[in-house]
């Protein structure tokens, strides 16, 4: 059985009916699980207990069969070596432990953005562990300033902009607002500048940032308009959820102006 503290270790690391079924696996006598050979699951037990298992024993993010897919074929046939990757909304870096878990041989420079303040020791942590890993404690946007972040207590649905009051299931997210504070604002461009970053370097972004995503590519026009400038990972939303949100189609057209192509979904 296992003890009531490694329970509340299990209850924060994973999602509320992950968790639930890890409690009725370990009920099962450990010997029922040394007679069951891997190959006679199907491939989503398959792919379950490896993923549990690699998140239980090597800290890896938990990856459902279609995001396992998609990362995957993003990090080891899209994104080049010696790229520097802008993790934009990296939240506890889960983009960053991917990048690491799938591209380990590609000597990636990652550096994260991130304004809420509960997530800066898992980004502290991902520094020690991750090679050539950095990251900022702002949010990137339109406009260079300060802005208000609203921090729910499911930390992903955190944004500087409002979330619509029924935009979330509550039995799955909890929307509870736990704090609002001023964060710093800058652009990607504006960075891209500080740190020196020339047209010989390879450039992805990552943009993850709750409403905010067409902010973040504006703050990127002359980043968007470089050559060397060739991947971008982002959330796209077919439903508004915060208010004042550009939705897919809008975004798309946006990156369909500059030369950008779906290569996945």
């Amino acid at each position: 059985m296992i003890s009531r503290a490694t329970r509340k270790k299990l209850k924060s690391l994973f999602p509320p009916k992950l968790y639930r079924t890890l409690r009725v696996l370990s009920r099962i006598p450990i010997s029922l699980f040394a007679c069951i050979r891997c190959d006679l699951l199907n491939g989503r037990s398959r792919h379950f207990l490896r993923e549990t298992a690699s998140r239980l024993f090597h800290g890896t993010v938990y990856l459902g069969p279609e995001h396992y897919r998609f990362y995957r074929n993003v990090v080891e046939n899209v994104i080049q070596p010696e790229t520097i990757v802008f993790d934009v909304g990296a939240n506890d870096g889960w983009f960053a432990k991917i990048l690491d878990r799938f591209g380990k041989s590609k000597r990636l420079r990652i550096i994260s953005y991130e304004p809420l303040q509960s997530q800066q020791e898992d980004l502290l942590a991902c520094k020690q562990v991750i090679p050539r890993y950095s990251y900022e404690q702002c949010a990137l946007s339109s406009k260079v300033g300060e802005m208000v972040i609203h921090e729910y207590a499911t930390s992903g649905l955190s944004s500087l902009k409002d979330l619509e009051p029924t935009a979330y299931d509550n039995a799955i997210y909890d929307t509870t607002l736990v704090a609002e504070y001023p964060v710093e604002v800058r652009t990607l461009d504006d960075e891209i500048r500080r740190l020196g970053i020339d047209d010989t370097s390879r450039i992805a972004v990552k943009i993850d940032v709750q409403g905010l995503e067409l902010e973040v590519l504006q703050s990127a026009a002359s980043t968007l308009a470089r050559s060397n400038t060739y991947c971008i990972v982002i959330e796209l939303m077919n439903k508004k959820k915060y208010e004042n949100q550009a939705l897919s189609r809008e975004i798309m057209c946006y990156l369909f102006e500059r030369g950008y192509i779906i290569h996945d979904l």
